[in-house]
């Protein structure tokens, strides 16, 4: 593992093990037109360990251009579609 990797890989499992869904839902319009967006992508909202919440969404790149779709490996829930 290279350090750019190591470093990012670290800040995932510093922030994100652990943690707890407590609510799923797509982004609103109102959030969309915030963005500046055109799909809604389901956003998380998530508990770490220690009680803190935050929302956890996907984007379509780096940059935060629109909504993007999440992939998993659940059977018959393969794609989570943006909206």
């Amino acid at each position: 593992m290279n350090k750019i990797e190591e470093k990012w890989t670290q800040l995932a499992e510093d922030n994100l093990v652990g943690c707890q869904i407590l609510k799923v839902g797509y982004m609103t319009e109102a959030e969309k037109d915030d963005m500046g967006w055109y799909k809604s992508p389901l956003c998380m909202l998530m508990s770490k360990p220690n009680g803190e919440q935050f929302w956890m969404y996907s984007s379509m790149d780096d940059e935060g251009n629109d909504g993007g779709a999440l992939f998993t490996t659940i059977k018959n829930y393969n794609t989570i579609p943006t909206l």
